[in-house]
């Protein structure tokens, strides 16, 4: 990086215009990392061009423009048009989104911002967070599923998730069930 120069920006998970700064580390692989020049160009070109030639003479054939899931079987196309929009609270990153009984359920991930929440739209186009549960500062709350009654939602990198159950009452919170359980990639 050129003495005065400014680290790049990297895009965030937040949605378009916002930006955060790149991490100190990428900063330094950046640095480490000379661009190719000359002779590790050249290695860089020969070796792109060696497996091409070699894929090409294994018969590769090219992707098909659509997938084919079975000889005379495509997959169904669906389109979409939007009815109405509602405002989102820009602190929250969803992870998980599902559509039961007529509310929306939201799994929000970042460390000391995860949990779930239940939202009902309204017709005036208002998203009203009926009832929510906060996870603890070191849960990031990941994706979620609706499986016999229960919230089911995963934690990143910790091999667990936590269940939750949406009939539990007007408290204001989601009830959380007391022990996590372990995903089997653990």
């Amino acid at each position: 990086m050129a003495p005065g120069a400014s680290a790049p920006k990297a895009r965030s998970r937040g949605g378009p215009g916002r930006t955060s700064a790149a991490s100190a580390s990428d900063r330094r692989d950046a640095e480490a990392q000379p661009p190719p020049t000359g002779r590790r160009w050249v290695l860089a070109a020969g070796g792109a061009l060696v497996a091409a030639a070699a894929a090409a003479a294994a018969g590769a054939a090219p992707l098909p423009g659509r997938p084919v899931l079975r000889e005379g079987l495509e997959p169904q196309v669906y389109s979409y048009r939007i009815v109405r929009t509602y405002d989102h609270d820009p602190e929250a990153f969803t992870q998980g989104l599902l559509w039961i009984n007529g509310s929306l359920y939201e799994s929000t991930g970042l460390y000391g911002k995860s949990g779930v929440r239940e939202i009902r739209l309204t017709d005036d186009g208002r998203a009203e967070v009926v009832r929510q549960s906060r996870l603890g500062p070191k849960d990031f709350g990941e994706g979620l599923v609706h499986s016999g009654g229960q919230l089911l939602q995963l934690l990143w990198h910790q091999g667990e998730g936590v269940r939750y159950n949406i009939q539990a009452g007007e408290s204001g919170k989601l009830e959380r069930v007391k022990k996590r359980f372990r995903t089997p990639l653990s």
